[in-house]
């Protein structure tokens, strides 16, 4: 398994992978409920511009998570909101600001997916490292959400990443945690 940043001759793969997983969080339960997908134009900006990590087992893409900054989401209201959040946070608690702070912007990431026959046996955690590791002094705070309903991706970030749950809110009528990775 080889864990590194995307290159643009991975975005035909990672397009595929969007389209074929991009609802696995979201269940059947509620088809209200949508995905925001990232197309090829999108991916283009974010390998070129942002972060994009992948892992791959005999040349397959078999995981990828995507770290972007506020920049990325111009536009989208739901991410709007989010970093709004995180700003209010980060002022009522000064002390949580880390000091690579004032040379970088927080990045959101996610989505992160793992092929499902990938999944425990140690691949979150590489690709996690990874992020961190390339994440280093570009993005802080690193934060993400969750759906409450996603149990799962809460307890393998609060557990195997130490991400720190600041806050649940809701949007749409569905709940999210707010998390923060250690600086």
């Amino acid at each position: 398994m080889q864990i590194r940043q995307a290159t643009p001759g991975d975005i035909e793969h990672l397009v595929r992978l969007e389209q074929r997983y991009g609802r696995d969080e979201l269940g059947d339960n509620d088809a209200r409920l949508e995905a925001q997908l990232n197309g090829r134009r999108e991916f283009t900006l974010l390998i070129a511009e942002h972060l994009v990590v992948v892992a791959e087992d005999a040349g397959q893409i078999m995981a990828y998570a995507i770290v972007a900054d506020e920049g990325f989401y111009l536009g989208q209201v739901f991410y709007r909101k989010l970093f709004q959040r995180l700003g209010s946070y980060q002022q009522s608690n000064p002390g949580q600001r880390g000091g690579a702070g004032k040379h970088s912007a927080a990045g959101c990431y996610g989505p992160v997916w793992v092929d499902s026959r990938y999944r425990g046996k140690g691949v979150f955690g590489a690709l996690f490292d990874k992020v961190l590791e390339l994440s280093n002094g570009r993005y802080s705070p690193l934060f993400t959400f969750i759906a409450e309903e996603n149990q799962h991706s809460l307890n393998v970030h609060v557990k195997r990443a130490g991400m720190e749950v600041l806050d649940f809110f809701e949007d749409g009528g569905r709940g999210f945690y707010l998390l923060k990775c250690p600086e």
